[in-house]
């Protein structure tokens, strides 16, 4: 039976691409209990973030030819939050059991989630899912698509003698209902043209 985890390559010039991008901006602090760094997609080079994107939508695409009724006919859509790029120093991890959808907004949009490891760590340092009793070893370019929701609870695990660099984000559905409350008094032709941009942008 399948465990809903998908494996893709992001092409490894990308990944090289993202740790300078990585390196080229101050770097963000996150929560210690977090343990590590981030940089924001909407910090760096926006040609990296829509090279990015379009490989995202590759794998979706193939993830939905595997799982056919995983999106309910519905297209998800890579939106306005931003993705991160995250570096983990030695003995650091997200040490914390979580998913990525708890039902409450923000977050309530997420249907899927992704992760691509931008270096190889060799001595730990993977990424455990609790209910699929599996561990992944990062592999330069390895992209991992997996539900958003509490069946895939996962965590990081630390290495002691290397650092992990990821970039990761999510997939989302459209939100049409905060896209209509925002446009109750635009026409239609309003609302028709913000779906056609929200489209382009997501390709």
């Amino acid at each position: 039976m399948s465990d809903f985890i998908e494996e893709y390559i992001m092409p490894t010039l990308l990944c090289d691409e993202l740790v300078s991008a990585f390196h080229s901006k101050p770097a963000h602090l996150a929560n210690h209990t977090r343990g590590y760094s981030v940089v924001y997609s909407n910090e760096i080079d926006p040609i990296v973030t829509k090279l990015v994107q379009r490989n995202l939508i590759r794998m979706a695409q193939e993830y939905t030819s595997v799982y056919i009724t995983a999106f309910d006919g519905l297209e998800p859509k890579i939106l306005s939050e931003p993705w991160n790029i995250q570096k983990y120093e030695k003995n650091r991890y997200y040490s914390r059991w979580h998913c990525e959808n708890n039902g409450q907004k923000p977050f309530a949009n997420r249907v899927m989630a992704w992760m691509t490891y931008l270096n190889d760590v060799t001595d730990q340092g993977g990424t455990e899912f609790y209910y699929q009793n599996k561990i992944i070893q990062p592999k330069k370019g390895l992209t991992l698509l997996w539900p958003a929701y509490f069946t895939h609870t996962h965590r990081g695990i630390s290495s002691a003698t290397q650092e992990k660099y990821i970039a990761t984000g999510w997939l989302e559905f459209l939100d049409t209902e905060s896209l209509l409350s925002d446009m109750e008094n635009g026409s239609d032709e309003d609302f028709f043209n913000s779906l056609d941009r929200l489209n382009n942008e997501s390709h």
